[in-house]
């Protein structure tokens, strides 16, 4: 039996391929791969048409909503700090018309009105000492890799937009469109085998049916992002969004926003439209309509400028197949990393890190720090619940790390640094400062004040994000005001409960010497309510909590919630926004 990605001679008991990393399928039982590999883009379309066909097409076509969730849509909030690029620092590791302002008319003119696969992968014998994977690197992709043949151009095709204006929250008096919140979003990564680029990848999977309705690919280069919605209809590319930005925000195309978009129908570009200015359109085309901006039709523009279309239309085309068959259907592929120093800020290197799944204390993957305390872990996204253990040497203790989940929609874990402590019975003083999240101000030099809360209990566990489990000590306010202990150089979780607030969890790390940490509790939330806290130390500075939504927003964006934007429609609210280190949202 081989591998029908790269041809590799498999064993009975191998689930992936030793070399390229794909899932081993079974014979008798046919995969996408096997039906596209190596041939005509036709044979794959036919393929996909005759999967999707049938009552759950028709009901996207008719704009139905198909939820599938019985106690209403969960709203899931994003925090998004203002100033952090989306993919970190360390991503350079390893070398129809709408009556809606603003929108982009995809069909013609502006309107107005009211408001994976390849990766490298090893797996353990089943009775063997060692982890159960090891995935040596994220896979490559040939993004514009001429795979695909384009079909004939025929006369008078015009873009289908049913999908764009079904999909994205277009409108929002109507609930026939944003049928995006319903979307599971899945997430992965690859390497651009071109330029080595990290590229981030989100997949919009149909909650009921696991059809894919676009794929948001977020390349980190040199100073900038470049950033590409893809979107299919039936498995074929529809529509084409590429631009560029200093961060990624989950959007869509409208005219105020600047970059080129590429229209698709039966596998021929139909239209390029270009925004090098917001609100400004420029539109190669093969079938002109009746717009008031400028079109170019393509029988009467220069042979460069055709060639130009005809390259990019075969480019485009590309990209969009070769990315749906390079990330779709794959489990995705995440990262666990980090530096690992001591107290004084020294990196550790050959210390072990591992990473256990929940349920069953299973070694699922391991690594050790390199010279400069780095480690990274390339981890399958299974919706494994897991924890990181710091295995400890001869001069520091043991460090857990719970809470981490390896959820098909969360990409990373980094930490910035992860500090080991000392083998010492050593205790040292803590004291515990709270207040109130929605009532804390900025005091003079910068520094909180306010009445400090009274009457919490703390519960102290051992390790980072230990919510639960045996308890290492429990403390009351003291009478000056503060909670105060004594615990051993180390890392814990104090959970903190107060009557009229909602419980709270605050991670204290205590080095040799008296440790002061502050903690801010938001008041009881009523059923149905989140609440979101932002902290931070050092410069006295506002970073301004932002909270992205589902929802549409003016303009395409998702709406939010911030500095400028204090309260929304939907009763998110922000209740705190200060330089006192710590905003709040509910």
């Amino acid at each position: 039996m081989r591998c029908i990605k790269c041809s590799r001679e498999l064993t009975e008991n191998d689930k992936f391929c030793p070399k390229c990393g794909n899932p081993v399928q079974k014979e008798g039982v046919a995969t996408r791969e096997e039906v596209t590999d190596k041939e005509p883009v036709q044979r794959q379309v036919q393929m996909v048409a005759v999967k999707n066909e049938g009552t759950e097409k028709n009901k996207r076509k008719k704009g139905i909503l198909t939820a599938g969730l019985a106690g209403g849509i969960v709203l899931v909030i994003i925090a998004i700090f203002l100033c952090i690029k989306f993919l970190g620092n360390n991503a350079d590791k390893n070398n129809d018309n709408k009556d809606n302002h603003g929108v982009e008319n995809m069909e013609g003119d502006s309107v107005s009105g009211n408001t994976g696969s390849g990766n490298t992968v090893s797996g353990n014998v089943t009775g063997m000492e060692g982890p159960l994977y090891h995935i040596e690197d994220i896979g490559s992709i040939n993004i514009f890799e001429q795979n695909y043949v384009l079909e004939a151009r025929v006369e008078g095709q015009q873009w289908d937009s049913t999908l764009f204006y079904w999909l994205e929250d277009i409108d929002a008096s109507v609930t026939t469109d944003g049928n995006i919140v319903n979307c599971v979003i899945y997430k992965t990564q690859m390497r651009n085998e071109t330029t080595g680029n990290l590229i981030q990848y989100e997949i919009y999977k149909d909650r009921e049916n696991g059809e894919v309705y676009k794929i948001v690919s977020v390349e980190q280069q040199e100073s900038s992002l470049k950033l590409t919605d893809y979107y299919y209809d039936n498995g074929k590319p529809n529509f084409v969004f590429m631009r560029e930005d200093s961060v990624y925000t989950p959007t869509y195309a409208t005219i105020g926003k600047t970059g080129n978009r590429y229209y698709f129908s039966n596998d021929s570009m139909i239209r390029w439209r270009i925004i090098s200015v917001p609100g400004v359109i420029d539109e190669y085309v093969l079938t002109p309509t009746d717009v008031t901006y400028r079109q170019l039709p393509y029988n009467t523009v220069s042979a460069e400028e055709q060639n130009a279309y005809d390259i990019t239309e075969k480019e485009m085309l590309n990209a969009a197949y070769n990315t749906y068959n390079a990330v779709a259907n794959v489990t995705g592929i995440g990262t666990l990393e980090g530096y690992i120093k001591d107290t004084t800020g020294t990196p550790i290197a050959d210390v072990t890190v591992s990473v256990y799944r929940k349920t069953d204390d299973v070694l699922l993957y391991e690594t050790v720090t390199g010279e400069d305390g780095y480690f990274r872990i390339y981890t399958y996204l299974d919706n494994a619940e897991c924890y990181i253990v710091i295995k400890s040497t001869d001069t520091y203790k043991e460090h857990t790390i719970n809470g981490v989940h390896l959820s098909v929609s969360s990409l990373n874990y980094s930490y910035n640094t992860i500090v080991l402590h000392k083998i010492s019975g050593d205790e040292y003083p803590v004291y515990v400062d709270l207040y109130s999240a929605i009532e804390v101000q900025k005091g003079d030099a910068g520094v909180v004040c306010g009445s400090m809360l009274q009457g919490a209990t703390v519960t102290v566990r051992e390790g980072s994000g230990t919510y639960e489990g045996d308890a290492l000590k429990t403390f009351e306010v003291g009478e000056d005001g503060r909670l105060h202990t004594n615990l051993p150089s180390g890392v814990y979780t104090a959970q903190i409960e107060l009557v009229g607030y909602a419980d709270s969890y605050l991670e204290i790390e205590v080095a040799e010497c008296e440790t002061v940490v502050t903690g801010y509790l938001m008041p009881a939330l009523q059923p149905g309510e989140n609440g979101v806290v932002m902290t931070w130390s050092g410069a006295d500075v506002d970073l301004d909590l932002t909270l992205f939504t589902p929802y549409q927003s003016t303009g395409g964006d998702m709406a939010h919630i911030g500095g400028a934007v204090m309260n929304d429609a939907y009763g998110n609210r922000l209740v705190s926004d200060n330089s006192a280190y710590c905003e709040g949202c509910m």
